[in-house]
């Protein structure tokens, strides 16, 4: 890995295999995203981010009450370090911000990782481009992995993951049907320009558990909709009002 920096020292970029998994420039994009699930989440009392990006979804964690663990998956144990370096700054922040929290590094491919892991969390998200190679991010759209994050996901849990519009026809075809196959009472939210987020849930027959009631229970939080105002959600119906469909009818 490699992590770019510009001339006053303030890193830029993080680079895994030659493929950018991180960039600082995008924190509120990606902080914005992150926003989706964490929203919609009952109880996000433990939270799995596969990848760190630019860590604007630590950030959107942050902003929330429940946690009481968040795990960030890195591909190689060497790789805390440089994210470190690279942002160590959103780290501090984090850590000063919840110290009740336990933040924790985690290690290896996707699915080796939860094939091996036992645990289970109220959230998972994910960033297709947090992924190193294009064969990771193909792997980690695919029904078996898919299928691999629904059993790691609580009875109440949602899982959170952010597509670039961006990627070619046939990826996308490939992410729509892979993730309706697997979450079939998903839902797909358009929250900027040139993303969309699909959000599942482990449940089948009674709906996916989108809690519409605990997000205006929060928005009723003058600093929560501080936040929320930060990555450009200006009014409280403006996230729950970004969602699209449910992705069978994307899909069909």
């Amino acid at each position: 890995y490699s992590v770019l920096a510009d001339t006053s020292g303030y890193a830029r970029s993080l680079i895994v295999d030659g493929y950018v998994v991180g960039l600082r420039v995008l924190e509120t994009t990606e902080r914005r995203a992150a926003h989706v699930g964490l929203s919609l989440s009952p109880n996000p009392k433990s939270v799995l981010t596969l990848g760190i990006g630019s860590g604007g979804s630590l950030k959107a964690i942050a902003a929330y009450t429940e946690p009481s663990r968040v795990d960030v998956l890195l591909p190689f144990r060497s790789m805390q370090e440089g994210v470190k370096r690279y942002c160590g700054d959103t780290l501090k922040e984090f850590s000063t911000a919840r110290p009740e929290v336990s933040l924790r590094f985690r290690y290896g491919d996707l699915r080796s990782f939860l094939r091996i892991e036992l645990k289970r969390w109220s959230l998972i998200q994910s960033h297709i481009d947090w992924l190193a190679t294009p064969t990771l991010r193909r792997d980690a759209v695919s029904v078996k992995t898919l299928q691999l994050v629904r059993q790691h996901l609580t009875d109440d849990g949602l899982f959170s993951l952010t597509v670039p519009l961006e990627v070619s026809p046939i990826a996308l075809r490939s992410v729509i049907f892979n993730f309706a196959e697997v979450f079939p009472e998903g839902h797909v939210w358009f929250v900027q320009p040139h993303q969309v987020v699909f959000v599942g849930s482990p449940t089948i027959g009674n709906g996916p558990r989108l809690s519409l009631s605990r997000f205006y229970e929060r928005a009723a939080q003058p600093e929560y909709m501080s936040e929320l105002e930060r990555v450009q959600f200006t009014t409280k119906e403006e996230l729950p009002g970004s969602r699209v469909c449910g992705i069978s009818a994307l899909r069909d």
